[in-house]
């Protein structure tokens, strides 16, 4: 190989190193940004709290929502309303023929019911609709359900899960008394909140 040849492989070589070397420093500089990046993430960990409250203040609406469910405090009286409705189930009365629940008297109560159903939310009640008699039985039966859908529907206004509530229809099978009367008429146009667990 004559000399020439040897110079022109030697300044080849040369270039390519020099390329080589030019190339080397972005990538230098994007490994110090990650490096500083990582570390930055990792201080605010370690120094400033949990890193879910970093999590959330980016704009991820899942992590806000699991944040917000964790800080909602049970008042004390949802967890008194909860524990006597499940000692003794709640009745809500209507007007003759009607699906529009009465709750003016039991509207604090629904409240409470609501707020302990959104803080536990392995919570169920069962809504069932009852009716007075009725010459025909299909009839009683159609009414107790809109009246358990009815008030069902009220609850999920109110904020409450429509899978934490159950909802059946008793129709005319389980009046407060076997006689007929005003009194006993205005008893049975109801709907009953129990609670399932």
């Amino acid at each position: 190989m004559s000399n020439d040849a040897k110079d022109v492989n030697e300044a080849n070589k040369k270039a390519a190193e020099n390329l080589i070397n030019k190339n080397r420093y972005p990538m230098y500089i994007l490994i110090a940004l990650a490096i500083l990046i990582l570390g930055t993430l990792l201080f605010s960990c370690i120094f400033r709290g949990p890193c879910r409250a970093m999590s959330a203040s980016f704009s991820n609406p899942f992590a806000k929502k699991m944040m917000k469910e964790e800080k909602m405090i049970l008042s004390a009286e949802a967890k008194t309303t909860w524990s006597e409705v499940s000692e003794k189930p709640l009745a809500i009365y209507f007007a003759p023929n009607s699906e529009a629940p009465l709750v003016k008297e039991v509207e604090a109560t629904l409240k409470n019911i609501v707020e302990y159903l959104k803080v536990n939310k392995a919570a169920k009640i069962m809504v069932a609709g009852h009716a007075n008699f009725h010459k025909d039985r299909a009839y009683a039966d159609k009414l107790g359900m809109e009246r358990a859908d009815n008030m069902k529907a009220m609850l999920v206004t109110m904020g409450a899960d429509a899978n934490q509530i159950e909802t059946v229809s008793k129709g005319q099978s389980e009046t407060v008394s076997p006689f007929w009367n005003k009194n006993a008429a205005q008893l049975n146009r109801r709907v009953v909140i129990s609670v399932v667990k």
